[in-house]
């Protein structure tokens, strides 16, 4: 079913407008103001967007504006509502990206119309059936037009003729018929100057649209093969650790348990940079001193760079805290420190910068995926070898290197450009063949803001215990893996393949005291709806999520939601048990 969502700060035109698309057969969601339509937007799918233009807060225009800038927004629909009093208003709604125009009052019968036509219209673009521009005469002269925008034209024509008539009354002698055709086309060739100007803009979105797409969908191959890598993995390295307790006495076979397990450390290192270069990483963003952290990270870098890197630092006196994960940063200052040593393979210098920017409107305008507003910059910058014009748009594709074989996964700047992205930042590359590299990471700042900060499970001692743990997990070998885990750890288990299984055991009577379940299972429910299904049942029961990663059932705008525990794939048997306890320990506090 086609969904539309309503902005309209008037209850009562917000219902006579979902009522008439009902009865057309729409689904309608409503949104009283352009902040609430832009949460909409972020959290679900719709079709097409009809708002108001005059509303309080962010008008109509700004609304349509950042859903156009949005990669998820861009090929949304837009039809603004407005009273025209002036035909200027059109070309404002051109400029912010609107597909069309509905005049108050209307009728029905003109908006469902209306309506209809922009998604003819679309789908003829996306089947290949119209061109990207039409070129339209009005009044004499050439326009170039997108060609779902035939109507504001149309509109356009029906607007200043309605200034003719007004300007000439029932009487309305010769001069003033020639001033009411000035004041026309002098509208006229405003219109062409701003159209063609917008059309230039679009066929810039376009590529940066295309490249954004094709990141995205390379984003989704990945995260799902990381997710079943780390399924694997999370069964390699459980069962060297469980062997590794038989073979003390036996070198030859220890070593070569001790090698297994190395690669597989290996491979859930990669597992996470793609992980992060898909955005599926679950983050526990907080306010964070970036002046703090790059100057930690500098000792960090000092052993690992050499002795003929030079490292200089350039700091914000007063630098805002951005709100990021402070732990995923480190390793993506790393990542890039380490590039750019690479690029210096005779020596040269390093320079890690941070400071206070404001990206504006027009920033905004030449990079489509940004939001105007404060940003906390970090750079850092190398007089190395630089980058190849020719290659400058793939270094962040996942397992793009320019080193030769066995130098380096091409997972490093991936991992960076994911981080920033899940982060709600901007990544940007300055560089010059022969010359050197400056990549600057812009990040939210957290000044001003109330800031939730993440808690994490306290480190203490391996602890074993007698509870019923019902395990979860789709994947028999993981299945079996965890289950023999904790019963190593003392725990009794009930195991079960997906979430009825699970709700068949409790509803029979059976008791348990934690519930250990995989996020994302095949079914009628993903594990946060069984556990919240068996929390209605049992408010006591205490929950621990793994994943190899996850999605929006516990992860939401790339944060883990407060007061989850997730344990992420591949873990081993001294992480289990540290979660367990942590969680048991907490039900036995609330009792």
């Amino acid at each position: 079913m086609t969904r539309i969502l309503i902005v309209e700060d008037s209850p009562t035109q917000a219902q006579q407008l979902q009522f008439i698309l009902e009865a057309e057969q729409f689904s309608v969601e409503l949104a009283l103001n352009a902040e609430i339509a832009l949460q909409r937007v972020a959290d679900q799918a719709f079709d097409m967007i009809i708002s108001d233009i005059m509303m309080p807060g962010l008008s109509g225009y700004e609304l349509c504006d950042r859903v156009k800038k949005d990669a998820k927004g861009f090929n949304i629909p837009v039809i603004l509502l407005s009273t025209l009093a002036d035909p200027m208003d059109i070309i404002r709604g051109l400029e912010c990206g609107a597909d069309n125009f509905i005049t108050k009052p209307y009728e029905p019968e003109q908006l469902i119309d209306r309506i209809q036509t922009v998604f003819q219209n679309r789908r003829a673009r996306i089947q290949g059936k119209l061109a990207f521009g039409v070129e339209v005469v009005f009044l004499g002269k050439k326009f170039i037009v997108n060609s779902e925008k035939e109507q504001i034209l149309d509109l356009l024509i029906a607007t200043f003729e309605d200034i003719v008539r007004t300007n000439r009354g029932l009487q309305q002698s010769k001069a003033e018929l020639v001033a009411a055709k000035a004041e026309i086309e002098t509208y006229a060739l405003e219109l062409e100057r701003r159209v063609e100007e917008r059309t230039k803009q679009l066929v810039e979105q376009q590529q940066q649209l295309a490249q954004s797409q094709k990141m995205e969908a390379v984003g989704q191959l990945t995260g799902g093969i990381a997710h079943d890598f780390n399924n694997l993995l999370t069964v390699i390295t459980g069962a060297a650790e469980i062997l590794s307790d038989d073979v003390t006495d036996q070198p030859e076979l220890a070593t070569t348990l001790a090698m297994i397990d190395e690669a597989a450390q290996r491979g859930a290192e990669l597992t996470q940079r793609l992980l992060a270069f898909a955005r599926k990483q679950p983050l526990q963003p907080r306010a964070t001193d970036t002046n703090k952290l790059v100057s930690t990270a500098i000792k960090l870098l000092r052993p690992t760079l050499g002795e003929n890197i030079e490292i200089e630092s350039m700091f914000e006196e007063h630098a805002w805290p951005a709100l990021v994960d402070p732990g995923q940063l480190t390793t993506a200052i790393v990542n890039l420190a380490v590039n750019a040593r690479d690029a210096m393979p005779n020596g040269g210098k390093l320079t890690l910068e941070t400071g206070n920017v404001r990206l504006d409107e027009a920033y905004a305008a030449a990079n489509r995926e940004v939001l105007p507003g404060a940003y906390v910059m970090i750079a850092v910058s190398d007089n190395g070898t630089g980058i190849p014009a020719a290659i400058i748009d793939k270094v962040f594709d996942p397992f793009f290197t320019t080193k030769e074989v066995g130098k380096g996964t091409g997972l490093g700047l991936s991992m960076v450009y994911g981080l920033v992205k899940q982060s709600g930042g901007h990544i940007k590359i300055y560089c010059e063949d022969g010359l050197g590299t400056c990549i600057k990471l812009y990040l939210p700042s957290a000044a001003g803001r109330n800031v939730e900060f993440v808690g994490t499970t306290t480190a203490v001692p391996i602890q074993r215990g007698t509870e019923t743990i019902l395990v979860v997990e789709d994947d028999p070998l993981v299945r079996s893996y965890a289950i023999a885990q904790l019963r190593a750890l003392g725990y009794r288990t009930i195991p079960a393949a997906n979430a009825d299984e699970a709700l068949a055991f409790i509803d029979q009577g059976t008791r348990c005291d934690l519930l250990f379940t995989d996020v994302i299972m095949p079914g009628s429910r993903n594990g946060r709806e069984l556990a919240g299904e068996l929390m209605r049942r049992r408010p006591e029961l205490k929950v621990v999520y793994t994943s190899g990663y996850s999605q929006s059932a516990i992860v939401h705008h790339g944060r883990l939601d407060p007061g989850v525990l997730l344990l992420t794939k591949p873990y081993r048997r001294s992480e289990l048990a540290q979660i367990v306890r942590a969680a048991l320990n907490e039900a036995r506090l609330d009792s």
